[in-house]
């Protein structure tokens, strides 16, 4: 067994130890990263599954507005690994709004707050609706 390769383990595990902190928020990083990238991805497919919806003529004209939106996703996007496809990543219901030219689906982010930096959003123009 080559010892030389055993000593940046027990180093990391001795910082583990004495800096938690600094290395939990090490880890938050690229974990958040890819769970960024898992939401735009989940939320692009609750898009394309409203598309769908809404060209088979199978889309109810509030779907989109306040609490029906998770009671909608619910009913009609599963996730394959079973968990509930309404909540984003960090917990969050997804939301969705609709405005004059198209829909917007977004997720709240790392943060958990509305309207901030990291929040991750599809757009789905209404033009592609008719």
């Amino acid at each position: 067994m080559d010892v030389t390769k055993m000593i940046p383990l027990a180093t990391m595990g001795g910082l583990g130890y004495s800096e938690s902190d600094s290395v939990k928020e090490v880890v938050e990083v690229p974990v958040n990263v890819a769970k960024v990238a898992v939401t735009q991805m989940e939320l692009s497919n609750i898009s394309k599954m409203v598309l769908v919806k809404s060209i088979g003529g199978d889309l109810p004209d509030d779907f989109s507005s306040g609490s029906k939106f998770p009671s909608f996703i619910q009913a009609n996007f599963h996730s394959a690994t079973g968990r509930d496809a309404s909540v984003d990543f960090w917990g969050e219901e997804y939301q969705a709004a609709k405005y004059s030219s198209e829909y917007q689906f977004w997720s709240y982010g790392p943060d958990g707050e509305d309207d901030t930096e990291d929040d991750v959003w599809v757009t789905l123009p209404l033009e592609y609706m008719q």
